[in-house]
């Protein structure tokens, strides 16, 4: 029996249908009890799953270590886009006013990705005469000159034509060099080397070495300052960063900073460089006046690459133990969130790189063989 009370609390009569009053009309609403109650029942398990997921979501939160002990950040999704690539991939680079990426894989493939669309705009096999691979490692993009810098593991550094994409010189310097930088002004090129532990320093005017400046055990990350003053180098297994002058090019110093330093950044406008240390799960402050160690910031674990948004002082850092890209408000001094990249790790392929697309607003982050694109 249904009972509905209208106008003046008068029970209307129950059966196949409830009259509902009102002064000079009336309406006829035609409904069974059954039905009623089935719809109820439906609506009601659906608010309480809703409650249960919500309840759930709310409760996801990521564990991090800091000096004081351990704390915890929300765990949050974002709409994440695939690009997938197919190669292996191994270094990303993209200049600050486009939206195009150069993605550079195993085999020596580069492809063209928009990064607003996350799609493929072209790929383009490199190739150099009389050799079958090139065992590539990094490249760095000029952003006054339609070049790009790959490193080979030959010992050599590729100038490569981003018009036509071909060889246009290959660059002697022995060893192992790894990452490539160009200084501000497009005078030199400087180049990471393994073995010995050096960074190789070429005119690009005639392309070639005029200097090896020799740095710590295991360098793996190098920063040319906004200024083009100073060259720092992160050295992965001595926990040092090498302080070198870009302009007399000259070592001028050290600073030991303990871990695993694999990734610097430049923070424009502060006089710091940010150092991510992946051992202790930190990003690490120091000052370009003093060279010394001002303030530390606990992020996700083992990180092993990060990338500054300076407009909204937050630096974004990728990391396996959480799975995901932690959240660093760098005005405030902690991690805010993680944003989740389970989708990333299924199949036990990790990520490598991050970087920032300002104007669409978007994360992209090189995977093993697949482009992330995240929304935020």
């Amino acid at each position: 029996m249904v009972e509905v009370a209208i106008g003046h609390n008068q029970p209307l009569p129950s059966g196949a249908g409830a009259r509902l009053s009102f002064p000079q009309r009336t309406m006829t609403f035609n409904f069974p009890q059954s039905k009623l109650i089935i719809g109820f029942n439906v609506v009601l398990i659906v608010a309480i799953v809703g409650v249960i997921v919500y309840a759930v979501k709310s409760s996801r939160q990521a564990t991090i270590t800091t000096p004081d002990g351990t704390s915890t950040v929300p765990v949050v999704q974002r709409k994440i886009e695939t690009l997938e690539l197919g190669d292996r991939l191994v270094d990303m680079d993209r200049l600050a006013e486009s939206d195009l990426a150069y993605v550079l894989t195993e085999s020596g493939q580069v492809a063209v990705v928009d990064t607003k669309q996350l799609s493929v705009e072209g790929q383009v096999q490199l190739l150099v005469p009389g050799t079958d691979s090139l065992l590539v490692n990094n490249l760095g993009l000029s952003h006054l000159t339609p070049e790009m810098y790959v490193s080979s593991r030959r010992g050599q550094v590729l100038k490569v034509s981003t018009n036509s994409f071909l060889v246009e010189e290959q660059i002697a310097v022995a060893g192992r060099p790894a990452d490539v930088m160009i200084a501000p002004d497009g005078r030199y090129l400087f180049v990471i080397n393994e073995s010995p532990p050096r960074v190789n320093v070429v005119d690009l005017a005639d392309l070639r070495v005029v200097k090896n400046l020799p740095v710590g055990r295991g360098p793996v990350d190098l920063l040319v300052d906004a200024s083009g003053e100073f060259v720092y180098v992160a050295n992965a297994e001595d926990g040092s960063i090498s302080i070198i002058s870009a302009i007399n090019l000259s070592g001028v110093g050290s600073l030991l900073l303990g871990g695993r330093p694999v990734k610097i950044v430049d923070y424009p406008g502060r006089d710091l460089i940010l150092i991510l240390d992946q051992e202790n799960s930190r990003v690490v402050a120091v000052s370009q006046r003093t060279n010394k160690i001002v303030g530390q910031i606990s992020v996700v674990g083992d990180p092993m690459d990060m990338v500054l948004d300076s407009v909204r002082d937050r630096l974004y850092v990728i990391g396996a133990a959480q799975k995901g890209v932690g959240v660093v408000s760098l005005a405030e001094g902690v991690m805010e969130e993680v944003i989740l990249l389970g989708s990333a790790f299924e199949t036990g392929e990790g990520l490598k790189g991050i970087d920032l697309v300002q104007d669409s607003g978007r994360l992209v982050v090189l995977g093993e063989r697949d482009v992330y694109g995240i929304s935020f």
